[in-house]
């Protein structure tokens, strides 16, 4: 599992950094409270289920913030362009390209095929983990969950 998640890891400081230009920030965020306190309100919940010899599903939520952000720095547009729209389609194609990217280095990637990634706009008031092995991350001062299911 620790591989996984290096390999996760990697992956999604990759797809941050070349396509939105956002950096993870050194460390975990697990215990800064300063990013726990931003982890209320509006968010973005994606999802991409990746089938094969070990099947599960990646995902992530984030604040809306960090997705607008992640919108204007990819689309390329102001901050009034972006629409709830722009920033749930953003945070799914970065669950596509994190998973497409990850089966590209697992064992037998062959075998792996990637789903349709599904994301909504979801109040992170009221998210629970949903049964998944979870770590936060610091992205440019924001918090940022990844995850993980089995199946």
């Amino acid at each position: 599992m620790e591989r996984l998640w290096s390999l996760i890891l990697n992956v999604t400081s990759e797809i941050l950094e070349t396509m939105y230009f956002l950096f993870i920030e050194p460390g975990e965020a697990e215990g800064n409270g300063e990013l726990r306190t931003q982890w209320h309100g509006p968010g973005v919940l994606a999802t991409v289920a990746i089938s094969g010899p070990q099947s599960f599903t990646f995902g992530l939520a984030l604040p809306a913030s960090l997705g607008k952000e992640m919108a204007m720095n990819f689309l390329g547009l102001a901050d009034t362009e972006v629409g709830d729209d722009n920033i749930v389609d953003i945070v799914k194609e970065s669950v596509n390209m994190i998973g497409g990217s990850l089966m590209t280095h697992l064992s037998n990637a062959s075998a792996y095929k990637l789903g349709l990634p599904v994301g909504q706009i979801t109040d992170l008031d009221s998210l629970g983990n949903q049964g998944a092995l979870v770590k936060m991350l610091d992205v440019n001062g924001q918090p940022l969950e990844i995850f993980i299911k089995a199946g």
